[in-house]
């Protein structure tokens, strides 16, 4: 496979294979605009699918950035392929003139190959996969660019130092994770639904939820946002926050202090880590296998100006390498692989041993009872990120003792 800083190649040595479901969602928008032949509208339009102005001179960047990015995440699957012999039609040149006719006859200049007019890259888009090709991730990542693309607008440092200092400052997140005692701290999560488990508690109210978990002793919350897989609402965090932020917090269950809050959601723009700020979020997710470098460069750099912590999560070795090129001070060892949604705790007992004493370590997934509980902290977590558990639980606080009893 090659990986997407291998995309130096000529642009006729390069094939692109799209996943089939990513094209079927995005491609209908396109349909009524291409005029090509019947046998060659699918892969045309497949081509064609991510970039929005194709006649537009910035539609080469438009498609360069969406391959990189797709390459990335595993969207598509990209193939060196040989030149054809000289004097004979390259490997997509029949798309080429297609794409550059499109392009010059909107700039009144002649498509072809060596024209001014022709893209300076070229993606021959081959068969459109209808299996499982895309890991579940990757599936969420896409529809989470689609969900706020709307939304997305250029958000600049000073709007998120402004965003900061303007509200009240939430509690650190990552300072609650480390217990004088030595002891487990827990991350309590407000999760209606997931992937793995399908429904877990419909129609939970997050404030009763919150209401329950700080009564519980939780040190901090875990508030999902995302609706289409997890059942949650940006509403949700800015609820349990108001909540917070009365006199006295929450006063039916003796609660007098404010638990810092994730705001798990899967994030991919700026504007996200803005809204979590004026949510009163505590912190941010930043899932490394979901982005790329100079995107968690940028999300964690706005975290950092909006005055948030950023947890990283990472699930193998390569992912902890990349955590810690960014200066990770909070990060996640998410026993789920998200591509498959397999659950194994020797996850974080074979990376949290490799964590820097420095960083704050959690064992996230995967933990019910005291048993496991017992194994993250044997392998040097400072903290349990519990959803399903705790969400299921008709004792909270019972179970949060277990956790915290655990040796």
């Amino acid at each position: 496979m090659t990986g997407a800083e291998d995309m130096r190649m000529p642009a006729y040595q390069l094939l692109v294979d799209f996943a089939g479901h990513v094209i079927e969602v995005e491609i209908a928008s396109f349909r009524g605009e291409l005029r090509v032949e019947d046998h060659l509208r699918e892969h045309v339009a497949e081509f064609l699918a991510h970039v929005r102005q194709v006649p537009a001179v910035n539609g080469v960047e438009q498609l360069a950035a969406f391959v990189n990015q797709a390459a990335c995440e595993r969207l598509v699957r990209l193939f060196a392929v040989p030149r054809a012999a000289v004097g004979r039609a390259q490997p997509g040149y029949g798309l080429a003139q297609i794409v550059n006719g499109t392009h010059s006859a909107a700039h009144g200049t002649h498509g072809g190959p060596g024209s001014k007019a022709e893209f300076g890259l070229l993606f021959r888009p081959i068969c459109v996969l209808r299996g499982p090709f895309m890991d579940k991730l990757a599936e969420i990542m896409a529809h989470k660019r689609r969900e706020i693309a709307p939304l997305m607008r250029s958000v600049t440092e000073a709007e998120l130092v402004r965003a900061g200092t303007a509200r009240p400052k939430p509690p650190s997140f990552a300072g609650a994770l480390r217990r004088a005692d030595g002891q487990l701290a827990v991350i309590a999560e407000i999760k209606r639904r997931s992937p793995s488990a399908g429904e877990i508690k419909t129609g939970a109210s997050s404030v009763g939820q919150a209401r329950r978990y700080q009564a519980a002793g939780a040190e901090a919350l875990s508030v999902l946002t995302d609706l289409q897989y997890f059942g949650g609402m940006l509403d949700d965090l800015r609820a349990v926050i108001a909540g917070f932020r009365t006199a006295s917090p929450f006063p039916d269950v003796g609660g007098t202090h404010p638990l810092p809050c994730l705001r798990k959601d899967f994030m991919v723009h700026p504007i996200q880590v803005l809204q979590a700020r004026e949510a009163g979020a505590s912190a941010i997710l930043l899932i490394v296998r979901a982005l790329a470098d100079e995107d968690l460069k940028v999300l964690h750099t706005a975290a950092a100006a909006a005055g948030l912590d950023a947890m990283f999560e990472i699930h193998d070795e390569s992912e902890l390498e990349r955590a810690l090129r960014h200066d990770a001070q909070l990060i996640g060892v998410n026993n789920r692989d998200l591509t498959v949604f397999k659950t194994d705790l020797a996850i974080s007992e074979r990376l949290i041993p490799l964590l820097p004493r420095e960083v704050v370590a959690v064992s996230e997934s995967g933990i019910f009872n005291g048993a496991d509980a017992a194994r993250a902290r044997s392998a040097g977590a400072h903290a349990i990120l519990v959803g399903e558990a705790l969400m299921k639980a008709p004792d909270p606080a019972k179970l949060i003792a277990e956790f915290r009893a655990a040796r």
